[in-house]
């Protein structure tokens, strides 16, 4: 695939199971970190019961919540997410660790 056949720079993949309070601030870090990439943000709940999907669709519309209906753990959960992933680089990471300045840009340069 050429790099003009993908939707996304980025897809971000991000496995939560009952972090409501990481994830946001997780969240928040990626969308302040984009830069002028486009980045797709995919979080996949493992099916929460701390209000953690709920959050994700009241405060980040923009982001892709796949809901599943048991915690499948994070490897599958991960693959969940990389089958509607539209980047053309992927990312995962934890809903419990945070971007820091120029984290998506750095390779970008490169490519």
């Amino acid at each position: 695939m050429t790099t003009s056949s993908f939707k996304f720079d980025v897809s971000v993949v991000i496995v939560s199971f009952n972090t409501r309070d990481v994830l946001r601030d997780c969240l928040r870090s990626v969308f302040r970190e984009t830069g002028s990439l486009r980045v797709q943000i995919i979080v996949v709940d493992n099916a929460s019961t701390d209000g953690s999907p709920e959050m994700v669709e009241q405060e980040f519309q923009e982001v892709l919540l796949i809901r599943s209906g048991v915690n499948l753990g994070f490897g599958p959960a991960n693959n969940l997410g990389f089958r509607s992933a539209g980047g053309r680089y992927l990312v995962l990471l934890n809903s419990d660790a945070f971007l820091t300045a120029g984290s998506l840009e750095i390779g970008r340069a490169h490519v």
